[in-house]
């Protein structure tokens, strides 16, 4: 959700009741729903922290908000089989692949403060259980979408080194998705990146690339956050700590 849903200086009233929920009247069905449930895991969050004394990650607290409207869309599809709860749904999950296929999630991550560029990426099965993680930062600050594409790049060609086959790469950075898939020649730096992709998939067997919403993709993103803490690449057979918590059996997928 971006900060660009609410406008702060707009009218609706005197009092900051009245201002937040003249916002609220005017955001779209998902962000409505989203803001209200993530409402809800903060105050009950606050309530786990002063009276039981448990903390929680605020990454944790977003996740289990996005779940549990999932989790709450899904019902209300199988319920009433509405329009409204398979829009939701869709906006907030990936479908598993089929039997026999994994799906690597990737994201890439700026450090300014650092002066660093880094990624993340996840391998999940079927049932969306924890393969294999990797993650990795260097020097040098690039542009966000040079560094996203820097990101699938190197998405590849871990996958590649690993010897699998049958491979969904899934990444919210669309502009880099779109030009992967476009084919469309770039003499930039962004478009040799972008070429070294293309290559690297065709040397694939059964491999391809497709765009996925970024409240989906929390798993790679927290692994790209936190890359930074650690020079060159590191791989993961088990979820390391920062995404612990966010891989089965807490991270649903969309049946």
């Amino acid at each position: 959700m971006s900060a660009a849903n609410f406008n702060v200086s707009s009218g609706g009233g005197n009092t900051l009741r009245e201002w937040f929920f003249y916002q609220l009247e005017a955001l779209d069905m998902v962000v409505f729903a989203k803001v209200c449930v993530l409402i809800w895991c903060l105050w009950k969050q606050r309530n786990l922290c002063l009276w039981e004394g448990q903390l929680q990650q605020p990454a944790q607290t977003v996740f289990c908000a996005l779940s549990f409207l999932c989790d709450w869309a899904s019902a209300c599809s199988l319920q009433r089989n509405g329009n409204e709860a398979r829009v939701m749904l869709e906006a907030l999950t990936c479908c598993p692949p089929q039997p026999g296929f994994v799906k690597c999630n990737v994201d890439g991550a700026v450090f300014t403060a650092s002066g660093r560029s880094g990624f993340g990426m996840v391998i999940r099965d079927s049932a969306g259980s924890f393969v294999m993680g990797a993650d990795g930062s260097s020097p040098g600050l690039f542009n966000v979408k040079l560094a996203e594409a820097i990101g699938l790049r190197e998405a590849v060609q871990w996958v590649l080194s690993l010897g699998r086959s049958n491979v969904i790469f899934e990444y919210d950075a669309k502009v880099v998705v779109d030009a992967v898939l476009s084919g469309a020649a770039d003499l930039f730096e962004f478009g040799a990146v972008i070429a070294d992709c293309r290559l690297l998939l065709q040397h694939g067997c059964n491999y391809s690339v497709q765009f996925i919403r970024k409240q989906a993709n929390l798993v790679a993103h927290s692994l790209a956050r936190a890359s930074h803490l650690q020079d060159g690449f590191n791989m993961f057979s088990v979820p390391p700590d920062c995404i612990r918590n966010l891989v089965p059996p807490f991270v649903p997928f969309a049946g």
